[in-house]
């Protein structure tokens, strides 16, 4: 009986992570936020790498370097995001900025596998188990931002989250 319902329950959860909001929704909840721990975006840069970052960070290094102000990072950034359009960013800025370089690791396809691996349920979010390296972590943030699934630095046990209002069909 535990392993039918243990059966169920996650074929409801890979149902949940395919009913994920859609891209243009999930972007600009992303690039409205501006505080401490806004969500993390992934950005291919000209260098050649991917890099995940705070949506907070990537609008200061605009900002100072381009004069942006929200409205027109929001607008940019839309466009580049939505686009999958590579940057072009100063190398000596990538650290000032806390750009990450993420490493290819082992490729995980499917969220649901990422969730139910790397990842606690709670009645608010799922929080990322202990024991994930830094380096795993900025991976696992790339693979689901390239499934449309954001997280952030959750403001005050500083773990990574994943906000359940990005799945449809997840009790809010």
């Amino acid at each position: 009986m535990k392993r039918l319902l243990s059966g169920i329950f996650f074929l409801l959860f890979l149902n949940n992570c395919n009913n994920t909001a859609g891209k243009a929704e999930v972007l600009a909840t992303v690039l409205k936020g501006f505080g401490r721990h806004s969500y993390f975006v992934s950005v291919k840069v000209k260098d050649g790498n991917q890099y995940v970052i705070t949506n907070t960070e990537l609008y200061l290094y605009f900002k100072q370097k381009e004069g942006f102000d929200e409205k027109r990072y929001q607008s940019y950034m839309m466009s580049v995001l939505s686009n999958a359009s590579i940057l072009t960013v100063d190398t000596t800025f990538l650290a000032k900025f806390q750009f990450n370089k993420v490493d290819r690791m082992e490729e995980i396809v499917d969220a649901a596998i990422i969730f139910r691996r790397y990842f606690n349920k709670t009645p608010e979010n799922y929080w990322l188990k202990d024991g994930v390296s830094d380096r795993k972590k900025v991976y696992l943030i790339n693979a689901l931002f390239d499934k449309n699934i954001v997280s952030r630095i959750d403001d005050e046990s500083g773990s990574l989250i994943v906000p359940y209002w990005q799945f449809k069909d997840e009790k809010q």
